[in-house]
């Protein structure tokens, strides 16, 4: 309860620190389809992005482009990491032979669904059943665990 009033507060003081700065920092127009037209007077935006509020109530930033290149830059970073992730915990659970051979026929298949003719995006593709289908092609790249059962606990197929 106590934090969320904290919260509150903070809320307040940067509306209130964003009222002060469009009185002070900026000009503002009004034009005839209601779109206000909002310019800059001596503000220096090195260290920090500006925050504006807008007629919704909600706020807004501007950042420079170098930051919000970082920002997408991380973005697809975090998805590739992510994709990564996803493939090497499908890949070892189909019990691979050798890791980094199963790695590189599995690349090779992503690469070959996203090129320019298909349009795949790599977040699209279903890791499982590509996986699956490369260890029917290639056999000799992961483990049959049913050999290594006893006949009455092997799966049936």
């Amino acid at each position: 309860m106590e934090h969320d009033k904290m919260i509150d507060d903070e809320i307040i003081d940067l509306q209130k620190r964003i009222d002060s700065a469009k009185q002070k920092n900026f000009v503002c127009t009004n034009s005839e389809n209601d779109v206000n037209k909002c310019f800059f007077k001596d503000v220096s935006l090195e260290n920090s992005g500006v925050l504006v509020s807008g007629k919704d109530g909600k706020l807004h930033t501007l950042v420079s482009l170098e930051l919000l290149n970082y920002l997408i830059m991380s973005l697809k970073k975090a998805q590739e990491d992510n994709f990564n992730l996803r493939l090497e915990k499908t890949i070892w659970k189909y019990v691979p032979v050798d890791f980094a051979d199963a790695w590189a026929v599995v690349m090779d298949e992503v690469k070959l669904q996203t090129e320019d003719g298909k349009r795949v995006e790599t977040a699209n593709i279903n890791l499982n059943h590509l996986v699956k289908g490369i260890k029917k092609k290639h056999p000799n790249l992961f483990l049959n665990i049913d050999d290594f059962l006893p006949g009455e606990f092997q799966q049936i197929n």
